[in-house]
Parts: structure tokens; C-alpha cells; sequence
């Protein structure tokens, strides 16, 4: 009863059993959209224990950077910038934008991707890379989940933002 159109979801394992999940219920396909996967972090960080001394130097190296703003920042000069995830965002904005105008759509993806994303539906057109960090700094980072929007008239509605 919601009137989704389109559920597209980030290739990763987790988003895209959720999006199979909320397929079967919605009666529609997921449509795998690279640009939704999270930020792609240094090789040495996947697969390590949470309490690792490089996962940890890489969490407090983040935080850092997301709370000054350091869009170049990236740990041991791996994984991706504040910058690029931008950039990818950004694209994925203009996709979703201009191949899917009127309709209602579910992301299901990220906690970090799915927090810029929707700082920058929030800011639009006027949207630079600080009020996008700065606005999903403060309003969209907890974990992954689900955004329900709407674009139509040019002008992109953020109706759900599950941060659970």
C-alpha cells in the first residue's frame, strides 16, 4: 500500500538477503546497484577482530576524519576518501534521478553509504561535500538499513530512513 516502485540494494551479502526479504513482501525484484555498497575499507580490515590494533587505529582514523571534515583522509593510504564515497553517491543520486523520475523507491544498503546518501537527497542541488558529511554526521550514522524516497517534479522526497 506504500507504492513502491523499484527496490534496488548494495551487492553485499547482508543488504541483499534483507532486500530478498522485503522483495517477497513488496511483490519486486531487487535490482543489485553498485554504487550502494558501503565504503570500501583498507584490505587489511576485512575479516579482522573488532579489537585489532589496525581495526581500531582505522575506527578512531575515521572518526577523526568524519569530524573534521577530512575528505582525503584514508587509512595507511588505503580504502576509500570522504571524497570518492561522494563521488559515488553523487552518482548514484544523478542515476536514480534521471532513469527513475515519479517513482517511489526502497535502498537497502549501509550504514555509512545510506547516510550520505540521504544528506545529499536532504541537500539537493545546493548540496557540497561538507553539509553532506556534516548533515549525515549528525543526523543519518548509526547503522545500516532502509531509505523509502520519492523523486518527482526535480525534487527528491526522503519519506522513511530506518537507522536502526
Amino acid at each position: 500500500q506504500l507504492g513502491i516502485d523499484r527496490l534496488f540494494t548494495s551487492s553485499l551479502a547482508r543488504a541483499d538477503e534483507t532486500s530478498r526479504i522485503i522483495g517477497k513482501i513488496l511483490g519486486r525484484s531487487p535490482i543489485i546497484l553498485r554504487d550502494l555498497r558501503e565504503i570500501e575499507r583498507p584490505e587489511n580490515i576485512y575479516g579482522a577482530r573488532h579489537t585489532a590494533p589496525h581495526n581500531l587505529g582505522y575506527k578512531e582514523g575515521w572518526k577523526k576524519a568524519l569530524a573534521n571534515c577530512d575528505l582525503d583522509w584514508k587509512h595507511e593510504g588505503q580504502g576509500e576518501s570522504l571524497r570518492e564515497l561522494l563521488l559515488r553517491v553523487d552518482r548514484l543520486y544523478q542515476q536514480l534521478s534521471n532513469e527513475y523520475p515519479g517513482e517511489k523507491l526502497v535502498l537497502v544498503g549501509h550504514a555509512v553509504q545510506l547516510a550520505f546518501f540521504g544528506a545529499r537527497v536532504i541537500r539537493g542541488d545546493n548540496a557540497t561535500p561538507e553539509n553532506v558529511v556534516l548533515l549525515a554526521r549528525h543526523c543519518f550514522l548509526k547503522h545500516g538499513g532502509l531509505a523509502h524516497l520519492h523523486f518527482e517534479n526535480k525534487q527528491w522526497s526522503l519519506i522513511h530512513f530506518d537507522r536502526s
